[in-house]
């Protein structure tokens, strides 16, 4: 008999690879969805929808999930906003899931800074600022530092500063992104005020992305991605290519750092998207972890492909109490997996991204993905509107998937027509 979970608030962004995975594995998906936003009922494995306001009405969504009689084994979400709500909705409806409070502290980047200092990992010195408070840096800090919200995701509002004359109207950028955007976000139960902002020392070098998987406290290290070497002043994502060509101590220190992290915000059970910085190219830096598959199922694709583990599976399987497969500390690699964000190149209106033809013929290339069509306009950063889209490839091997990525940056451009 497949057992059913509900899916929360997933993004109609056409990305398959979760439900893929519940086709694959006999489950099947309720799409609870915000007034407003469209569920993605074109994808396999969903047999019905289910509309909950869970954004603005948070408490009357979870007393009207309450009330219905769904049938649901299990309920998780992908959707970095819906984490606390999600935590609240498997509480009630007693299935598996992150406490509560956990799942907060997950999304609340000044919280969960302060967890991962009180256990001595490896944090950017920060300050966090709330709505109305004046904009200093604290004792000890130094410029080039970046500032963020600290509700955000997908590198909005995140801007490197290098002078203290560009540190106010920073600041006031981002807060203005955090009073249009992100504070829609914030009226979970319980919640405390995300709209907040940080300011955090800038970490000098690359960028990599682990995703790992708790069991019961027990977190097993399923990939080490590289992220590329971003130094702003935006942030936007371009590249992820795993598993991560590094020396095996500074491999073996990362997966200490994402390990601990998991631990110091109590997440004990479910996936993990851990985010560092490697100063000087060696000695890694938290920066944040995401209580969910990343990147909308991006971080499935990604792991199944280098290390033959179906990561969504093992997220249907634990929410629904079936049983799970013996997970090794650290997965070995069988391949390198990668996703290339096509890269905005301007803003205004997109008229067309030009090369997809021979990239979709490349052997390598397992799946284009596109989101933005033509017409669409796109506001510069530090606003995110969105991507232009993905390409998911996969390598025999590490340089293979750096030579292909080189090859997309020379094939692919976008087109855009600015006023």
């Amino acid at each position: 008999m497949s057992l059913t979970i509900g899916l929360v608030c997933q993004r109609n962004n056409n990305i398959p690879f979760i439900f893929e995975s519940a086709v694959a594995n006999g489950f099947n998906l309720v799409l609870i969805h915000a007034p407003g936003e469209t569920p993605p009922t074109q994808m396999p494995a969903v047999s019905r929808t289910l509309e909950l306001d869970i954004f603005a009405n948070p408490e009357t969504a979870l007393s009207k999930l309450e009330a219905k009689k769904l049938g649901l084994d299990g309920i998780i979400t992908s959707r970095e906003e819906a984490v606390p709500w999600t935590a609240l909705a498997a509480q009630i409806l007693k299935l598996p899931g992150l406490d509560p409070e956990a799942a907060l502290i997950a999304r609340d980047k000044t919280k969960m800074r302060k967890a991962f200092s009180a256990v001595g990992l490896n944090v950017p010195r920060f300050v966090s600022l709330s709505a109305d408070e004046p904009v200093a840096l604290s004792e000890g800090m130094s410029y080039p530092v970046v500032v963020k919200p600290t509700g955000g995701y997908a590198s909005q509002g995140v801007i490197r500063v290098d002078k203290a004359s560009d540190l106010e109207d920073a600041v006031s950028k981002v807060r203005e992104i955090n009073t249009r955007t992100l504070d829609a976000f914030s009226s979970t139960k319980n919640a405390t005020n995300w709209g907040a902002v940080i300011i955090e020392e800038y970490i000098d070098g690359p960028e990599y992305a682990v995703e790992v998987f708790a069991t019961e406290g027990r977190v097993h290290v399923l990939s080490i991605g590289y992220k590329g070497d971003p130094k702003g002043p935006y942030f936007e994502e371009t590249v992820y290519l795993a598993q991560a060509q590094l020396a095996p101590d500074i491999l073996k220190e990362i997966a200490e750092q994402a390990v601990g992290g998991m631990a110091a915000l109590d997440l004990t059970n479910g996936p993990g998207h851990c985010e560092l910085r490697l100063r000087n190219s060696t000695q890694p830096y938290l920066l944040e972890i995401g209580a969910r598959i990343g990147g909308s199922g991006v971080s499935q694709f990604i792991v199944q492909e280098s290390i033959g583990i179906d990561y969504a599976d093992l997220q249907f399987r634990q929410s629904s109490q079936a049983a799970l497969p013996e997970l090794p500390y650290i997965a070995t690699p069988i391949a390198a997996a990668g996703n290339w964000i096509i890269p905005l190149g301007g803003h205004g209106q997109l008229v067309k991204v030009e090369g997809l033809r021979a990239v979709h013929e490349h052997p390598d290339t397992r799946r284009i993905l596109t989101f933005l069509e033509p017409d669409t306009h796109v506001q510069p950063y530090p606003v995110f509107s969105g991507y232009p889209g993905f390409v998911l490839s996969r390598h025999t091997d590490w340089q293979s998937g750096v030579d292909y990525h080189r090859w997309l940056s020379q094939t692919i451009q976008t087109h855009w027509l600015t006023a």
